[in-house]
């Protein structure tokens, strides 16, 4: 999934920075965005032996808003604060666990706020790094689309979270752009009496309208 992605957006993006024009407008503005995620967590190596260990990528989105704001006259540097609603958890496809079988998808329901430094190569073509402050709503777990409620499953969440953002992204006009992005998170899902050290990991393909 991850590869996918990556490979889609190299593809437009080198295809279009070879015709792009040299008078590409960079401005300050705001805009909306959303796409989607491939989501997935780590645990640490020396965390007791948990089901998350099997987890896989799965597909989630994202969708919010942000502005950006160039901070030289040459409009090589900006920064963009963005507020986003995401879907992130994972997937484990074949879990057993006495008599719960089957395919577990665990859904978590952030709202993320990325501060996003950006430098641009050429007027259409940047990267961007930033710390991401997270709100993590809630969670729910699955098995083959069936709800659970079994406290064995269930961690209990921090309501807060951090991460580090990283990012590619081309613009396709003055209004439109695609980018993606990776997210690695820097503190456990889960409050620390649980003793499972887990932690998030994202990859994002989004498209952004600015007005």
């Amino acid at each position: 999934m991850k590869r996918n992605l990556l490979v889609l957006f190299t593809c437009v993006a080198v295809s279009y920075c070879a015709f792009s024009q040299e008078n590409s407008i960079n401005r300050n503005g705001f805009g909306i965005k959303g796409g989607v995620n491939a989501t997935t967590v780590h645990t640490q190596d020396d965390t007791p032996v948990a089901f998350e260990t099997d987890a896989e990528y799965k597909v989630g989105y994202h969708v919010g808003i942000f502005a950006e704001v160039f901070v030289n006259d040459f409009k090589k540097i900006a920064v963009q604060p963005e507020l986003l609603y995401s879907l992130d958890g994972y997937k484990i496809k074949d879990y057993q666990s006495g008599n719960n079988n089957g395919e577990l998808v665990y859904d978590l329901h952030t709202v993320n706020l990325p501060i996003l430094l950006k430098y641009y190569f050429t007027p259409n073509f940047n990267i961007h790094l930033g710390p991401q402050a997270t709100y993590q709503v809630c969670q729910s777990y699955k098995i083959d689309d069936n709800e659970i409620s079994n406290t064995a499953f269930k961690r209990r969440i921090n309501s807060t979270n951090i991460s580090v953002v990283a990012g590619l992204e081309v613009l396709l006009s003055e209004y439109i752009a695609l980018g993606v992005r990776y997210n690695h998170g820097g503190k456990t899902l889960y409050k620390t009496r649980d003793a499972v050290d887990v932690t998030h990991r994202s990859f994002q393909l989004g498209v952004g309208i600015k007005f």
